[in-house]
């Protein structure tokens, strides 16, 4: 390697910092573009052998591709960001490798890793490097389908945490609140979300602020109303786009706006099926072609799970009682007894027992008041029937 001069090194450190700023605003606004700015300044810190621009560079390559869903791609700059950092700076890349490795469902792998770095932080005392390392290993917990081992798991990271270091329970209390959304302790999840949000506020981390506001935009989808949800202007103007985008016959205007609707929520974004169908009611109506577009660039869109446990999506009362009487079975008032129903809509991890549905069964107001004596209501006992509808409606 030649020598560098010291007026290369000067400029490197300019270029460096010059290039952390700018990465860090394009992160949160535009993640191609902080792909693209980050292979041309990995090419100029090679040229001035500036190894900390290199792994900087290297670094938000992955973290970008970690956003895209590009996980398989992800995890070869994670890394080589690794091998060129100090144990004390390595947490982030370690993160973006982690959720790189989960993405990909090498759980094991991801696992063995993570416990290699938190043995050497326990090795030299650092608090700080075992809390972030046992963070991650709460989430390799919950991306193995162990939510109750990871909340266990996310509460002895903070337990670690010194309450002075914001930066990092910001990071703890996001962590919990996904934890205990898969579990769904919806109120739980609510208070951790806002708790990360206000750190993230405090912190001035924009990025941060997204991830905890669509936590935040999910718990209020998933308790029926979107309207509360602080991502919801942005998930109306983002289906709008995509609306424009099917009748342009635009696709990567149609992807782009899709992701971003995704990136919104964890799975079920503030947006109503109804208002959806209105959205899209007047391309569709005008333009026979215009479905095909839709399944044909839906499938090809990525979503960024890395927040996400299961992928369940809620099933309206009125559409699947409507579904119902369409089929020939009028249930009245009094046999409606299906408040909430959540079916998987994705595929499930092959465990023998896993849930492909949820549903909460309620006596309905229109009983009289010697009906509520009752300890198994027939209208209860046709709901768990009525409610393995709910598997199929959500695979549509």
């Amino acid at each position: 390697m030649r020598k560098v001069s010291a007026s290369e090194h000067l400029s490197g450190l300019i270029v460096l910092l010059r290039f952390s700023k700018d990465a860090r605003a394009l992160l949160t606004t535009s993640p191609g573009d902080a792909e693209t700015r980050a292979r041309e300044a990995l090419q100029t810190f090679r040229n001035l052998g500036n190894i900390d621009g290199e792994t900087a560079a290297q670094t938000l390559i992955a973290k970008v591709l970690v956003l895209r869903g590009s996980w398989q791609e992800a995890i070869r700059p994670a890394r080589n960001a690794l091998k060129s950092l100090k144990l004390a700076n390595c947490i982030d890349a370690q993160k973006i490798l982690v959720r790189a490795l989960l993405g990909c469902s090498q759980t094991g792998e991801a696992r063995q890793s993570t416990t290699a770095k938190l043995t050497e932080f326990e090795q030299q005392s650092d608090r700080h490097g075992q809390a972030a390392m046992t963070m991650l290993m709460a989430t390799i917990s919950a991306a193995e389908g162990n939510p109750t081992e990871a909340w266990s798991t996310i509460q002895e990271a903070q337990g670690l945490c010194d309450p002075s270091d914001l930066k990092l329970l910001s990071k703890v209390h996001l962590e919990a609140s996904s934890i205990l959304l898969q579990l769904r302790m919806l109120d739980e999840t609510l208070v951790r979300a806002q708790e990360a949000l206000m750190a993230f506020w405090k912190l001035g981390d924009r990025l941060g602020e997204q991830k905890a506001n669509a936590v935040l935009s999910e718990v209020y989808s998933l308790r029926g109303v979107p309207h509360l949800a602080p991502n919801r202007p942005q998930a109306v103007e983002a289906m709008k786009e995509m609306a424009k985008a099917v009748g342009l016959r635009d696709a990567d205007g149609y992807q782009k706006a899709s992701e971003q609707l995704a990136r919104l929520a964890v799975s079920n974004p503030p947006i109503s099926k109804k208002e959806k169908r209105e959205v899209f009611d007047e391309v569709l109506r005008r333009d026979q072609a215009a479905s095909d577009f839709i399944r044909a660039n839906s499938s090809a869109s990525k979503v960024d799970t890395s927040l996400a446990g299961e992928t369940f999506r809620a099933v309206e009362k009125k559409g699947l009682y409507f579904g119902y009487r369409a089929g020939g079975i009028a249930y009245g008032p009094r046999f409606r007894g299906i408040d909430v129903a959540l079916g998987r809509a994705t595929a499930a991890r092959g465990i023998e027992d896993e849930a492909h549905a949820y549903a909460v069964y309620q006596l309905q107001e229109e009983a009289d008041d010697w009906e509520k004596g009752y300890r198994a209501h027939p209208s209860i006992l046709d709901s768990a029937l009525q409610s393995g509808s709910v598997i199929g409606l959500t695979r549509q």
